[in-house]
């Protein structure tokens, strides 16, 4: 967020630690901390619970329930310092689509918050993930076109043709390779067929 707030300039001659030192890049940092701790205690909840282990599944409820609040506390501080320091996004979050983005965040938050207090896992996983990723692809609807906020744009900042088909090439490659690996070993994982 020292990025939206203007801090870090788009000919580099910023600040080198002050510029990453603000309020906002602080509480910006310390949401996305809390989001992490939440979305992996309630991931935790699952396989404990699946494992039969409830005292264990009851702790990480406790923690994503802590984290969870904290999360949502850190995001409204954040919210009003995005006002106070980068105005650009704060706009973009106000208006469409961002405002929509927002409202996606708060219902599956809420909603996460509700299953957990109520003892009711099934959908949590979704909820969490879904409060977290509607606030990362929030700040992207609000910062388009810019990377840089006013003063760099998507397409002033891309590499040469050659360079992002490159890029988008072995991103193809990667993915094909690893995404089934990936889903296998999650499926073996969920399934307790690893041991």
């Amino acid at each position: 967020m020292a990025i939206a707030s203007g801090e870090v300039p788009a000919g580099g001659y910023g600040d080198p630690t002050g510029s990453w030192t603000g309020f906002l890049p602080l509480v910006t940092g310390a949401l996305f901390v809390l989001v992490a701790a939440y979305t992996a205690a309630v991931f935790l909840v699952r396989d404990s619970g699946a494992a039969g282990e409830r005292d264990l599944r009851d702790y990480f409820a406790r923690r994503a329930l802590i984290a969870a609040v904290l999360a949502g506390v850190a995001a409204v501080v954040g919210v009003i310092a995005l006002h106070a320091d980068a105005r650009y996004v704060y706009d973009g979050l106000t208006s469409w689509p961002g405002v929509a983005l927002v409202v996606v965040s708060a219902v599956c938050g809420l909603g996460a918050l509700a299953l957990l207090l109520t003892g009711r896992y099934l959908g949590l996983r979704v909820a969490a993930v879904g409060a977290g990723t509607a606030v990362i692809w929030g700040y992207f609807a609000a910062a388009f076109p810019y990377i840089l906020p006013t003063s760099l744009t998507i397409s002033g900042g891309a590499g040469a043709p050659a360079s992002l088909t490159g890029v988008i090439v072995v991103f193809v490659a990667a993915a094909i390779t690893v995404i089934p690996s990936l889903f296998l070993l999650y499926t073996l994982s969920q399934r307790q067929a690893l041991e």
